[in-house]
């Protein structure tokens, strides 16, 4: 089960106790709603989410929301630089075509 989860300013301990709650409710991962790469509010965010989900045994994965962006291609290199961390969301089925 997937949770969508707004990427806010938040807490390094806000998204800790975010992943602890989700999980106790049996989630499997956050699908977080990013609409910029380039606020730092936004991309520390996603590195407390990360670095929690992984010490956690908790997946990630983006849901890109293209309102602030043009073009893919913005956060392409973003999604790059997350796709191989081990708290990545992955399928057997469907692999990430970005690897």
């Amino acid at each position: 089960m997937f949770f969508h989860y707004m990427i806010g300013t938040v807490t390094d301990a806000h998204c800790e106790q975010d992943i602890l709650d989700a999980k106790a409710l049996g989630a499997d991962a956050f699908a977080l709603n990013l609409n910029t790469v380039d606020a730092s509010w936004a991309t520390n965010t996603v590195s407390s989410l990360f670095k929690w989900a992984n010490a956690h045994g908790f997946k990630l994965f983006f849901s890109f929301d293209m309102t602030g962006f043009n073009n893919p291609s913005q956060f392409t290199s973003y999604l790059q630089s997350w796709v191989a961390n081990g708290a990545y969301y992955r399928s057997e089925e469907h692999t990430s075509e970005l690897q």
